[in-house]
């Protein structure tokens, strides 16, 4: 059992607030991602769980059991920090066994534990190698490699361990992670700023901004239904798009711009600046005869092809821009400075106060 808890924790360096006020219970057994801006407290957040920094107030309990701040390594903990501290003079596979030969074991037993962890981990072909001689996502992958490479971890704490690696690399290590995670059945925590992996690989999803846990839950449901504007302007690649727009509620009718679309506005009053949700991948090019209140006219500023999709950036009226985007299908043929009109996927839309940023309810 390995449930991780932070009971209003606040930690201060240097007179600068890092983490304010953090509650989080991170499960048994989960494999939780923790996402949010650089500079946002990610890193503050993994070493206070492994003990390498002490909380100004607050308390980090691991299973009940407060984290030890004197001896660390009694934590239990494993982790693999972002500038990977692999010993360069080693081989790859002398940085493996190294953990096992400190906590006692013999030199077989060592060898034995840290080949399987090799293994299991993909890194076995570069058992022989310097790490000088690696690339940063294939050091990132040995660094993982050698947490595991100790004898009954509770807990692994992960910073960003690929932040250096390739496309190619960061989508076979997505796979492998949850895969070992599965297997291990270990408490993992995940700090990365790569959308793609938190979303494909978490089983929780925590928000970290500025220092305060925004939003916990499953990583779908973070998605689809943000807390607040910043959460959901965040969230996603390319994340929602947020829409200033006028409610009027004696028309059922939101005002973007020039453009007045319908909606049915729920039974609670909402203010009457609003901003509009709506993630790129629901907006679609409208077809026509598609109702004028279904439709709102942008003029697209710029086009990005990626491959899968198109990504077409666009101001709203009249003015080309860029601030807001639209995911369309591959071969959509999009023209920058062309004036479209877009619709999107039935009841796609959130509404968030344009003052205070808070979500309101549907």
């Amino acid at each position: 059992m390995a449930a991780i808890a932070f009971d209003h924790v606040r930690l201060e360096i240097d007179g600068r607030v890092i983490l304010d006020d953090v509650n989080l219970e991170i499960p048994d057994r989960a494999l939780m991602a923790v996402i949010g801006p650089s500079g946002s407290g990610k890193t503050s957040l993994l070493r206070l769980v492994s003990g390498l920094r002490n909380p100004t107030s607050g308390q980090v309990t691991i299973d009940g059991t407060p984290v030890d701040y004197g001896a660390p390594w009694r934590n239990r903990v494993a982790m693999v920090f972002q500038d990977d501290a692999l010993y360069e003079h080693m081989t790859v596979g002398s940085n493996l066994e190294f953990p096992w030969r400190a906590q006692g074991f013999d030199r077989e037993t060592a060898t034995d534990e840290a080949e399987a962890t090799a293994s299991r981990v993909g890194v076995r072909r570069f058992w022989s190698r310097f790490p000088r001689t690696l690339s940063g996502g294939q050091r990132g992958q040995v660094a993982t490699a050698r947490a595991l490479s100790r004898s009954e971890p509770s807990v692994v704490l992960l910073d960003e361990p690929l932040a250096l690696a390739d496309a190619g690399i960061r989508r076979r290590f997505r796979s492998e992670m949850r895969r070992l995670h599965e297997e291990s059945g270990l408490t993992m925590v995940l700090a990365t700023n790569d959308q793609t992996e938190a979303m494909s690989v978490a089983t929780h999803l925590a928000v970290l901004m500025d220092g305060s846990i925004r939003q916990v839950g499953a990583p779908g449901d973070v998605y689809h239904n943000p807390h607040d504007a910043e959460v959901a302007a965040f969230v996603g690649s390319p994340p929602m798009n947020l829409m200033p727009a006028k409610a009027i509620r004696s028309k059922d009718v939101l005002e973007i711009g020039t453009d007045a679309i319908h909606f049915g506005f729920p039974e609670h009053p909402i203010p009457g600046r609003v901003l509009i949700g709506i993630y790129p991948s629901d907006l679609r090019v409208a077809e026509p005869g598609t109702s004028f209140d279904h439709t709102i006219h942008v003029t697209i500023g710029r086009v990005e092809d990626v491959g899968s999709m198109v990504i077409a950036y666009f101001g709203l009226g009249r003015h080309p821009g860029v601030g807001f985007s639209a995911a369309l299908p591959t071969g959509s043929r999009i023209e920058t400075g062309a004036r479209v009109e877009l619709t999107w996927v039935e009841a796609s839309l959130r509404l968030f106060d344009a003052d205070t940023g808070e979500a309101i309810p549907m």
